[in-house]
């Protein structure tokens, strides 16, 4: 597929990546069919193969990321085993700045606690309130443009 792109082959470069992405459907793979398409000047094939593209980096991204929150999880833990509670307290705050987490957040609270430390305490309970509702209205938005994107797929279907 990518010697016939090359080589300006356009439609049967196109078939050639189809065939690889019938087998399995890797981010380059899929980049690559878009820029066919966009070759093809098909720009809604394009428009649909990349937000797939998007997706998948995406989702890889995410898993990267929730592979680096589990490390520094089990980094707090440490510190909590070798009572360095101050190094424990920085590295939940960490990791409760990439994702809202009840159970980071309840160990944080009672490190604060057990360390009589009512001020941050009392920053932590309000950052989490805030937390909480943003994450809400992320879920309410993504849950809004889902259902815009199907009313508006069931719209074209109808045409």
């Amino acid at each position: 597929g990518e010697q016939l792109f090359e080589d300006r082959k356009f439609k049967p470069s196109v078939d050639y990546f189809h065939k690889a992405l019938g087998v399995l459907r890797q981010p380059d793979t899929l980049k690559k069919t878009a820029d066919v398409y966009k070759q093809l000047n098909n720009p809604e094939r394009e428009k649909e193969i990349l937000e797939e593209w998007q997706n998948l980096v995406d989702e890889e991204k995410a898993k990267e990321q929730e592979i680096h929150r589990q490390k520094m999880i089990q980094k707090g833990k440490q510190y909590l085993k070798n009572k360095n509670y101050i190094k424990a307290i920085e590295t939940y705050e960490a990791v409760l700045r990439m994702k809202v987490d009840r159970a980071i957040f309840m160990q944080l609270a009672a490190l604060y606690k057990g360390l009589k430390k009512r001020n941050e305490l009392s920053e932590l309970e309000k950052r989490w309130e805030k937390m909480v509702l943003h994450e809400e209205k992320m879920k309410k938005f993504e849950k809004e443009k889902e259902r815009e994107q199907q009313a508006q797929a069931q719209a074209e279907e109808k045409e």
